[in-house]
């Protein structure tokens, strides 16, 4: 009696023991999704928490080592230096650090204030000795000494969408090849569809993170033939008109005052001072005058009316670029849209800005790479266009004098709205 007692509790430890390495495992797994993209149902300060490696590296992780560990040995976690890495015939991964953006000197192209790079470790590390490295194992304890500790980390491309899976190998951390009734814990998690036998093709688990949930395409590039990108990021200007007062000079940052400016024939176009000895705005700004800043005139919409009413400056065009400094691969990337030219005739203005990607082979640009978003912190502006080919310079932002960046937080599934750049800042 005592014995088949005993046998009894013997069973429900077990059952028990199963369990919690179950749930383990479910909640191993949840803080891996966590460490990759982080929980956008959260908030911060009325915000979307948007955390984790994609967003500080613009990319997902290539293996699970590189959560726990800022530089690796690939697939051997146990060594964890360059020199021993190598000794045993393997890979030493370096992964960039956590830095910020603030770092340039006037007239070159203004920093973003991004922060950016590894800020790890994203998971709990659970050995620190070395012999057992770094890992992060499922909570059967499952560990084939490699770069992802016992887990089957892979990526799946679905109908041209690449979605990160992950699954733990269950209780005997064997890939399943069981039919359905097989025992909760001995199924690897997530589960696989069920199937009634052995001869079924065994179908893979649902991905742990899609692809529309860590990136969005913005910019379809459909043909190898420039001009074929579909798609693209809206810039709302309002509805300005081409008349402005005021005036810099529109050619030479060279010229500050007015008066060498006009001797050249050029126009002079950002904003005068109160006091009109001080023909700059530092200057202007040194001796406590009001710097007033070019304006735009709606009523007037004649070149003439303008010079002869408000010795005004008239603009009736200008050929501007949208830049995104986005995070990818642990560094800051530019994306440069094509040029548009946007005329100013007093309508609401509302330009798509293209992003065709250019890749180039054997010195041959080919235009049919697409262009995504990361999720994360990027910067964007909207800059002038000039030159034969046309290039769009960082160092003027427009309209003239406005900051050159301005600070977004993309959170995938959420719409990207028209920005918005007020020509009269």
């Amino acid at each position: 009696m005592l014995s088949a007692v005993a046998w009894m509790a013997l069973g429900v430890v077990n059952n028990n023991s199963d369990q919690i390495r179950f749930d383990d495992t479910r909640n191993r797994l949840a803080a891996i999704r966590r460490a990759i993209i982080g929980d956008t149902s959260r908030t911060v300060n009325g915000q979307p928490e948007v955390r984790g490696y994609v967003a500080d590296m613009g990319e997902l992780p290539p293996n699970l080592q590189a959560l726990v560990s800022q530089n690796y040995c690939q697939g051997l976690p146990t060594q964890t230096t360059s020199a021993t890495c190598t000794a045993k015939g393997g890979t030493w991964i370096t992964q960039p650090g956590y830095v910020a953006d603030d770092s340039y000197n006037p007239g070159e192209v203004p920093h973003t204030g991004l922060r950016y790079g590894w800020n790890g470790p994203y998971l709990p590390i659970e050995a620190l000795t070395m012999i057992n490295g770094h890992r992060f194992l499922d909570g059967w304890g499952n560990d084939d000494g490699g770069r992802n500790f016992g887990w089957n980390y892979q990526f799946v491309n679905e109908a041209g969408q690449v979605h990160l899976q992950v699954q733990s190998l269950g209780m005997d951390g064997l890939v399943d090849a069981i039919p359905e009734n097989t025992p909760l814990y001995e199924k690897d998690y997530p589960p696989s569809p069920a199937r009634d036998n052995l001869t079924e093709p065994l179908e893979s688990p649902p991905p742990l993170i899609r692809e529309n949930e860590y990136l969005v395409q913005i910019t379809d590039a459909k043909d190898v033939a420039q001009g074929d990108a579909v798609g693209g990021l809206k810039v709302d200007f309002g509805a300005p008109a081409s008349c402005w007062t005021g005036g810099e000079c529109s050619e030479s940052a060279a010229e500050h005052k007015r008066s060498a400016c006009s001797a050249a024939a050029w126009t002079w176009k950002s904003g005068t001072c109160s006091n009109p000895a001080y023909e700059t705005e530092l200057e202007c700004a040194q001796n406590d005058a009001g710097w007033t800043r070019s304006v735009p005139k709606p009523q007037i919409n004649s070149e003439i009316d303008c010079h002869n009413s408000t010795h005004g400056h008239w603009r009736p065009s200008h050929t501007l670029g949208f830049i995104i400094t986005r995070v990818h691969n642990g560094n800051l990337e530019r994306l440069v849209s094509d040029p548009v030219e946007v005329t100013w005739d007093g309508s609401e203005k509302v330009p798509e800005f293209i992003f065709e990607g250019v890749q180039e082979v054997s010195g041959v640009k080919l235009y049919d790479v697409d262009t995504y978003l990361y999720q994360g912190r990027m910067a964007w502006g909207v800059f002038e266009c000039s030159g034969i080919p046309l290039v769009c310079n960082t160092n003027k932002p427009f309209p003239a004098g406005s900051p050159p960046w301005k600070i977004f937080t993309y959170v995938p599934g959420t719409t990207l709205v028209p920005f918005e750049r007020p020509i009269n800042p």
